[in-house]
């Protein structure tokens, strides 16, 4: 199984960083990379997105040329962390990215429309063997 990454708030000195920890993949991660992996959707897992030098995001899926996937989890997206993807998905689609959100009710009760939502999005070249994909490098804007 491959590893994700996760950015950590940490306090170093009496101030606030960032750190990337590995970190396996969520059962909602693996249930949608399956379905995706289904359909030969060519995707990144846990893409970084820079904007201005700075980490701004990892999708849980990116889908080349600019579709970020989130597959928000019931209990750490409710709350500040909603109105924090509201901000992020404003910001991303400001730079002229396609996101598509998904609730993690939404995911286990009909992973077939979530999967027909991203099919419509998505140009038809990214549909290929996901065998033959490579990682791409980070993607920086600004």
């Amino acid at each position: 199984m491959k590893m994700a990454v996760k950015i950590k708030e940490q306090f170093k000195n009496g101030r606030k960083v960032w750190v990337l920890e590995k970190r396996g993949y969520t059962n909602l991660e693996k249930m949608f990379y399956k379905a995706l992996d289904e359909q030969k959707i060519n995707y990144i897992p846990q893409k970084q997105i820079f904007v201005q030098n700075k980490i701004h995001t990892y999708p849980d899926a990116f889908i080349e040329p600019n579709i970020c996937l989130y597959f928000d989890g019931n209990y750490w997206h409710d709350g500040k962390q909603y109105y924090i993807d509201i901000w992020q998905t404003k910001v991303l689609t400001n730079l002229g990215f396609k996101v598509l959100r998904f609730r993690e009710d939404k995911i286990r009760k009909d992973l077939k429309n979530c999967i027909n939502e991203v099919l419509k999005t998505i140009p038809r070249e990214v549909i290929i063997d996901p065998l033959t994909t490579t990682r791409s490098a980070p993607i920086t804007i600004g």
